[in-house]
């Protein structure tokens, strides 16, 4: 008889940095049946001793020798040096790896991606944030293709980077983000507000973020089945859904459990691998940290890295008419970016 999933072996998972997101992250991760805890690494002592009361786990202050030696199949990352540092290990050991991605930037996101791919291994993106009670309703009701305009606003008291972050994972779930010319500021050191402004000629996004006392969530999504817009302030959540017909509903959605269903969906083979996704989002969030530094606009192309080209130079021992060898140029190599 086949053994349901969620009665299979649980995985042994690792966890590099230990907080109260991460405690969270791993208590619903081993609540799906699909993972267990076997280690947690983290460089502060004090966090290892929190996360030794807390789980009973072996720990390690050096996150290093945990992600090469301990014997895991799933790795949480919770801390963006210990992922700049060990994805390529883990991801070479066929280790699943999981990621929290409100706080990694837009070029560890592209590079844990790369990691994942070379290596054949899934890669999880755990965003509680965008799980907000009406969210997973807003790809069915703006219709297939995704998003054609998008406006995204995320206000709360946290820091504004991250509320960036969060804000860029609504827009690479609800819209096609590659090949995007990207505008984007922001206000004061270290930032408080971000304004950034995206199209290609097909689509259009807005996206304004902002450190502020209350929680706000808004997004305004139109795709080829109508206008849905959803609005989430003071833990309200309401919906609208304008069809091209004139049809009008709205509705208050339910509550949710965001680490129960980011865990589920990680747990789950079909639904997991982020890998595409953590690219295009990781180079759209690149673009726009590119963006605010330079003042210009930047591209989000996601799939066309800056390369060398050899247009002048040695390419081997050359052959003249009739077969006699040439010696190879040795003059200065003329290299183009492309």
């Amino acid at each position: 008889m086949n053994t349901p999933a969620t009665q299979r072996s649980p995985v042994p998972l690792a966890v590099c940095g230990w907080d109260e997101e991460a405690r969270e992250a791993l208590l619903a991760l081993e609540a799906t049946g699909a993972f267990a805890g076997c280690a947690v690494g983290d460089r502060s002592g004090s966090a290892l001793v929190r996360a030794r009361r807390e789980t009973a786990l072996p720990c390690f202050q050096h996150v290093s020798e945990m992600v090469r030696g301990a014997e895991y199949e799933a790795i949480l990352f919770a801390d963006a040096e210990a992922l700049a540092s060990g994805a390529v290990v883990a991801a070479a050991r066929g280790a699943h790896l999981l990621v929290l991605a409100d706080r990694v930037g837009g070029e560890a996101l592209a590079s844990v991606a790369a990691a994942a791919s070379a290596n054949h291994v899934p890669l999880s993106l755990l965003q509680p944030a965008l799980r907000d009670a009406g969210v997973a309703a807003l790809p069915e009701m703006i219709g297939p293709g995704g998003a054609s305009y998008l406006d995204v606003t995320v206000e709360a008291p946290w820091d504004a980077s991250h509320l960036l972050r969060i804000a860029v994972g609504h827009v690479s779930r609800l819209m096609e983000t590659e090949d995007m010319l990207v505008r984007a500021s922001a206000w004061a050191e270290p930032h408080r507000a971000y304004q950034v402004d995206a199209a290609d000629g097909e689509r259009a996004a807005s996206l304004r973020v902002r450190h502020a006392p209350s929680p706000l969530l808004r997004i305004v999504a139109e795709g080829t089945a109508g206008v849905a817009e959803l609005m989430l302030r003071d833990g309200i959540p309401e919906v609208r859904f304008t069809s091209p017909g004139g049809e009008d509903l709205r509705y208050r959605a339910d509550d949710v459990d965001h680490w129960a269903l980011e865990a589920a969906r990680a747990a789950d083979p079909d639904q997991r691998d982020d890998r595409l996704r953590a690219e295009c989002q990781g180079a759209f969030l690149d673009a726009i940290e590119r963006a605010v530094a330079t003042g210009e606009v930047q591209t989000s192309a996601c799939c066309r890295r800056p390369a060398l080209h050899l247009v002048e130079g040695p390419a081997g021992v050359r052959q003249e008419q009739g077969g006699r060898a040439l010696r190879p140029r040795t003059g200065a190599l003329r290299l183009v970016v492309s």
